[in-house]
């Protein structure tokens, strides 16, 4: 049994080796720390866009109230 998963092992080493699976692992890991670098910017964005419109929000309704007040 040690036998066969040792061989086993060898191969998968060798296709690993063959594909370049550990530069290919190496690529894939800084892309995925420059998309989760860019992650907080966008997302503080879209909180500061959400924020905008919010207060565009309050302030129409603020002019209409006070326009139906001194229309009455």
């Amino acid at each position: 049994m040690k036998l066969i998963g040792d061989l086993y092992l060898a191969r998968l080493h060798s296709a690993a080796r063959r594909f370049y699976l550990h530069e290919w692992d190496r690529i894939i890991s800084r892309k995925l720390e420059i998309i989760s670098g860019f992650y907080p910017l966008l997302n503080d964005r879209v909180h500061t866009a959400q924020s905008q419109a919010l207060e565009l929000v309050i302030v129409i309704l603020i002019l209409v109230e006070l326009i139906l007040a001194f229309w009455r």
